[in-house]
Formats: C-alpha cells, sequence, structure tokens
C-alpha cells in the first residue's frame, strides 16, 4: 500500500437524472476534518482527490433531487489515478473490483 495522488473518482447520480443542489456539496477528509483540497463538480459528478494514503477516508455529501419519483443505484468508481492500482482496473464498471461501490436512493415527487 502506498499514497495515491490525483484520484478522479466518477459519482453516477447526475448521469441518472440527479440535479445535485448548487452549493451543497462538501467534502471531509478523515485526518483534517477539512477537504484537504479536494473538490467536486455538481454538474459532471467528478470528484478530484489531490492525495490519498492507506487508512485515509473522504466523505462527500450533497444535496440533490430528480425530475420525477424515481429509484436509482448510485455508483461511484475510480476513473483515474497517478499510479497504478494494482489490484483494480479504473474506470472499467467492474462491481467486483474494490475501487467501485453502490447505494441506492429512492426520489418521490413531492406533497403539498
Amino acid at each position: 500500500s502506498s499514497t495515491a495522488t490525483n484520484v478522479e473518482v466518477q459519482d453516477d447520480g447526475v448521469t441518472q437524472g440527479l440535479t445535485v443542489v448548487p452549493g451543497s456539496s462538501a467534502i471531509n477528509y478523515n485526518t483534517t476534518g477539512s477537504g484537504n483540497g479536494a473538490s467536486f463538480n455538481e454538474t459532471t459528478g467528478l470528484l478530484s482527490l489531490p492525495v490519498i494514503s492507506p487508512g485515509d477516508t473522504y466523505t462527500l455529501t450533497y444535496r440533490a433531487y430528480a425530475s420525477t419519483a424515481t429509484t436509482i443505484d448510485n455508483t461511484i468508481e475510480v476513473v483515474g489515478a497517478d499510479q497504478p492500482d494494482v489490484d483494480s482496473t479504473p474506470d472499467n464498471g467492474d462491481d467486483t473490483e474494490d475501487d467501485q461501490a453502490t447505494a441506492q436512493g429512492t426520489w418521490a415527487d413531492p406533497a403539498i
């Protein structure tokens, strides 16, 4: 294990029709409690991490909405980094590898 730099992670929620509420995203890095220079593009869903070491955790949160009631499997996957990954291939869509995770979300029509 070693430190990885310039890691890019794709959150596919926006490509499935979610709209991220502008300015609602926040990134927390477990070591510093701040974003540590990480950024999230609320339009494309690309999360950019400047550095991540073994045992480090970045937590991305944001508010989003869908134009219709829907349930999605929101998948994130490492799509690039400066260093090669010895046990997975970035951006290949293989959910058996450790560079990808999925969580299900459901959006309902608002009631008044």
